[in-house]
């Protein structure tokens, strides 16, 4: 069970976007990309290059794709007759242009990996790193230790619930009847049940070895289940992703 507020994959993603990160970013490559353009242009009109031979504005244009090339393929043209300094220039160009592609490839991952850890829940495979909520000496208590994830112990449904609205928890884990119970009856549209059921348990009615309860019981079982007053009954009850 998790809160109803919590944001869709896409939407998280996009609002933990590093965009300011990104922004420093690109304004640093802006302004090294715009002086590397210049010491292309004075090292091209030194070698006397044709395309660079023009107005400042036209020559920088010229530098400006000049060092896109450099650091997308690390070449700059006439290979045959570039001089050595000329090539020296050029791979040290192409070394900061990987710097930088590194570094936005790092800041944008880095910050994906963070926004998954911290949201998203879907199913059971997304619990790693997410604050988890249970009620001790249960199935699913045992479960969360098998698996090494720490949790907050509960008591009730209107504790799991507080607990999910005051943020203090990313999700509850427990029996899914009980969750869905607890969302439709106290939830009040603020939680709501997600993923699929992934450790399977029987619930049983008890009587006494013997007891003349056993065979009308199940005979009522099976009388609810043929006419669809068991599928009545769990809809209204148990009803899922509320």
């Amino acid at each position: 069970m998790v809160s109803a507020t919590e944001k869709s994959p896409l939407f998280a993603s996009l609002q933990s976007f590093p965009w300011l990160a990104l922004g420093e970013l690109f304004g640093v490559a802006a302004i090294l990309i715009f002086v590397l353009a210049n010491v292309l242009l004075l090292i091209e009109r030194r070698h006397r290059n044709p395309s660079f031979q023009k107005s400042y504005p036209r020559a920088l244009g010229e530098g400006l794709w000049g060092i896109m090339l450099i650091f997308s393929t690390g070449e700059h043209g006439d290979r045959e007759g570039s001089r050595a300094w000329k090539r020296v220039a050029v791979g040290a160009m192409w070394l900061l242009g990987v710097v930088l592609v590194a570094q936005l490839t790092a800041t944008v991952t880095s910050t994906q990996t963070v926004q998954r850890l911290q949201t998203g829940i879907q199913d059971e495979n997304d619990l790693p790193g997410k604050t988890i909520a249970t009620v001790t000496g249960t199935v699913a208590a045992d479960y969360l230790t098998q698996r090494g994830l720490p949790f907050v112990p509960m008591t009730d449904g209107p504790d799991a619930i507080r607990l999910l609205a005051q943020g203090d928890v990313k999700a509850v884990v427990f029996d899914a009847p009980t969750l869905q119970y607890w969302a439709a009856t106290l939830g009040n549209g603020a939680v709501r049940v997600v993923g699929p059921i992934f450790r399977p348990q029987k619930y049983g009615i008890a009587v006494a070895e013997g007891s003349a309860l056993r065979k009308p019981i199940n005979e009522a079982l099976l009388e609810i289940y043929d006419d669809g007053t068991y599928e009545k009954l769990y809809a209204k009850w148990f009803p899922k992703g509320k």
